[in-house]
Formats: structure tokens, sequence, C-alpha cells
């Protein structure tokens, strides 16, 4: 009854949660009046009534939820809030942490930012410079404000200024302790907590295209954010090298490629299966010539044309022109 605090790997997590406490509300307070809980089973009852069978009314004194604020989940925030039907309510980062070791806490209402666990694990910075180029390693004092990190940690457990790969770039300060936000691994997609290895997504996105016998002149796998209602799911944007695409060779195109990832990265398969976070790829084709454009562009800013491949820039889309989706 006196549940003040829930806690999802990701918003979407959290909306699957209240998703499942709607449809099976008849056999909850079925299963709480068979526990010999009556006073509470006719709570509950009474909020089915009035309609009112929401996280809020549930439990008055929730206060606090705790997920990932990451970009690509902070665009569902606003659902899981209007779900839980409580608009004050606090919304926290859990922070940064991964196997090696705990890097921040969110105590702060920095959106997706926490402070450094410094009496956790002894940590050693190197500023990112851009390009895979990092400046030598500097101590937590040393650290600036806007300035963008990789994270060297040595822990009791006996791990040595192992790089665990996160870059962090520092947002603000709590007294004398950095406030930092994950700004990124280069090298993964990660749209809930699947974290999946960015040449393992390339293997399986050139394996899908041979298998399905199509001839692709380039394409990016990106995040697919366009319809929040739907599970969020990586977007496979193609541009053929000639002729055109049916929706049946889209969807065979879609579940290769899905059924590659699934068997490839454990933790994709899981987001898909387990836990019902994700949907099945769409694949999106771009009018000929959106890659030389981007190309251009490209070199005109930065002297130099790299291909995209992979990319966590769920706005990506928006730099070629996308004549068709399928789901």
């Amino acid at each position: 009854e006196n549940v003040t605090q829930l806690a999802f790997a990701s918003p979407v997590q959290g909306l699957i949660f209240i998703d499942y406490l709607d449809k099976s509300k008849q056999k909850l307070v079925e299963d709480i009046r068979n526990k010999g809980n009556e006073q509470r089973a006719g709570e509950l009852e009474e909020l089915i009534e009035h309609n009112q069978f929401i996280p809020a009314h549930i439990w008055p004194n929730l206060a606090l939820v705790n997920c990932i604020k990451s970009e690509t989940h902070a665009l569902y925030l606003e659902q899981l809030v209007k779900a839980i039907g409580k608009k004050d309510i606090l919304i926290r980062d859990p922070g940064i942490y991964s196997s090696e070791g705990r890097i921040t806490l969110g105590l702060t209402p920095h959106d997706a930012a926490g402070i450094l666990c410094a009496n956790e694990n002894f940590f050693e910075f190197k500023e990112y410079k851009g390009n895979d180029v990092f400046g030598g390693s500097v101590t937590i004092d040393k650290l600036r404000k806007g300035k963008t990190y990789q994270v060297l940690m040595t822990t009791p457990e006996g791990l040595y200024r192992y790089n665990i790969g996160d870059l962090v770039r520092v947002v603000d300060f709590k007294r004398k302790l950095p406030i930092v936000k994950f700004s990124g691994r280069d090298k993964f997609l990660n749209i809930a907590e699947e974290h999946a290895p960015e040449s393992e997504i390339i293997k399986a996105a050139e394996i899908a295209f041979r298998h399905e016998k199509l001839k692709i002149k380039s394409y990016t796998i990106a995040p697919y954010l366009v319809d929040l209602k739907r599970r969020p799911s990586y977007e496979m944007l193609i541009e053929l090298e000639n002729g055109s695409i049916t929706k049946k060779q889209a969807l065979m195109l879609s579940a290769t490629f899905d059924e590659l990832l699934q068997k490839k990265i454990l933790t994709y398969a899981e987001t898909r299966n387990e836990f019902g976070r994700t949907a099945r790829p769409a694949i999106s084709v771009v009018g000929q010539g959106s890659y030389q454009k981007l190309d251009s562009e490209m070199i005109a800013k930065a002297g130099q044309a790299k291909p995209v491949n992979v990319t966590n820039d769920h706005r990506f889309r928006e730099k070629l022109v996308v004549e068709k989706t399928y789901l």
C-alpha cells in the first residue's frame, strides 16, 4: 500500500508495467482478496469503479520514479508521467553504473546527470577532443564544466586504470564534486539498454542484405522514434543501387536483420523478447542521391566524409529524403 518509489531500466518498461496493471486489474484484486486482504481489495475495486486504477491513486504516497533519462528515453518520459497520473512526481536518473563499478548517483534534478561517487572508486579522466583524440589523464579536481572526458577507473576489486569505454560531460558542480552526464559510447547503439556493438550491427545488416539479395548503395542504422505510441526500434535507412523494394521484401529484410541481431547480441534479444521493450526494425527507403548530398555537406563542414553506418542520433533521418517507411 505504501509504495513511494518505482524503478525501471527505461521509461518504456514503466509504460509496459502500467499497461499490465490496467489489463490485469481484476485478476490482481482477486489475488489480493484470496490472500486475505479484503480491505485492500475493496479499496482497489473502488478505484476501478471510478476509473482511477492508475499508480497515482493505487499508491497515493508515490513520489519518485527512477529510470534512465538518456536522450532516447527522455522522449517517453512525458507519456510515463501522464500514465502515472501525477504531474509533480520526481523522475530521477539512477546514475551511471556498470559491471566494473558505479560512476555517479542520480541525486540532482539535472536530466540524466549525477554526482561522481568519489568514495566508491578512484577516477581519472582524459579530455575528449573529438575523432578518438584524448588529452592526458587528470584527477577529479581538474575537471572543467562543459568538457567531455573518457573515464578510467581503479576499483577496490583490483581493476587498475581501467577504461570502461564511457564518455561523460561535466554539467555542473555540487560543492567540489562534479555533476556529470553520460555522453556516449561511440561504438554502441543503445535505445533500451541493449548496448549493441556497432561491429555486430554492421555484420548483421550486411548479412541481411546478402540474404535478401538486395544491392544497397548506402545505409544507416539509427533509433526509430517517429511514433512514440510504438515501442522504440532500430531504423534501417537504405539507398538502393537501382530499382525499388516491395513491402514484402522490406518486411523480410526487417525480419532477417532482427533475427541476426538476436542471435549475435544477447542484450538485444532480451529487450525484444523477455522484456518487450523494443519493436522489430523499421525499414526506410531514401531517395537516390540522398547520401551523396549528405557526403557533400560533411565535406563542406569537416573537410571529409565518413560513412555513418550506425548512429545514436534519432534525427539522422532528417538529413536524408525518406520516401517510404515499412513497419
